[in-house]
């Protein structure tokens, strides 16, 4: 899908020569990305950062799910966090 996107002509494509080591900051749900397999023992970190214009707020558990994987689900069944219903 991503080379459809950059023949399509409609998007702004930017191609970095990235190196290892490099800190890339994007909006990446909005920015379509691909990243390298991970070689040898090294580690990929990965982080999300979030904003809020309101104090104590809490994502919901389905965002903590997408964002860091099913292993939230299984952490929020043995130690609940999340409350049932986000209110804003």
């Amino acid at each position: 899908m991503s080379q459809q996107i950059i023949n399509s002509g409609l998007y702004r494509v930017m191609q970095n020569r990235l190196q290892a080591d490099t800190l890339s900051l994007f909006r990446g749900h909005y920015s379509p990305h691909r990243v390298s397999p991970v070689k040898d023992k090294r580690q990929r970190i990965q982080t999300i950062l979030g904003y809020s214009t309101q104090a104590k707020m809490l994502g919901s558990k389905e965002s903590g799910i997408l964002h860091y994987g099913s292993r939230v689900a299984e952490i929020e069944a043995r130690n609940p966090h999340y409350p049932e219903k986000v209110v804003i």
